[in-house]
């Protein structure tokens, strides 16, 4: 029989516990508007945690949920500024990275759908996809769309 092992967690917000951390979480849900616009600030509140880590030069870098709160921010700011705020589905046709996850939390803060672009698939059936939900804009790290197409590194 192995030996117990009893983890002392980090990074919980101050609670002792996970189940701790998360009901404090889903209380403070709870007594929100219960809107993504609400759920933003719960989201980024462990400022300090890790929210992404990536090998750049052989060497671990890490993004702080803080730095990508404020990221998330400015651009949904920027996206509100020239989309407006009335609910539409934005597209988001990125690879995967911190970028994408900073700029779906940037769509939902502007008071946007995200919609989520599979890239694998073919361009008619992703512009169908836009058409059918009724996009206004794409955010791309790359591409180009039938509606006005942002690029992720530009916001």
């Amino acid at each position: 029989m192995g030996k117990s092992v009893l983890m002392k967690y980090t990074n919980l917000g101050g609670e002792s516990s996970i189940r701790r951390y998360v009901d404090r979480k889903l209380n403070n849900l709870a007594k929100s508007r219960r809107t993504f616009d609400a759920l933003f600030p719960l989201m980024f509140s462990e400022r300090e945690n890790t929210f992404f880590e990536w090998d750049e030069s052989y060497e671990i870098r890490k993004m702080s949920y803080g730095e990508a709160y404020d990221k998330a921010e400015k651009r949904g700011a920027y996206l509100r500024s020239i989309l407006g705020k009335d609910g539409s589905p934005v597209g988001i046709a990125m690879e995967n990275s911190a970028d994408f996850i900073i700029d779906f939390w940037a769509v939902l803060h502007a008071g946007h759908a995200p919609l989520l672009m599979n890239l694998r698939l073919g361009d008619e059936t992703l512009e169908e996809a836009l058409r059918d939900a009724g996009a206004s804009a794409v955010i791309s790290d790359g591409g180009s769309y039938s509606v006005p197409t942002i690029r992720s590194d530009l916001l």
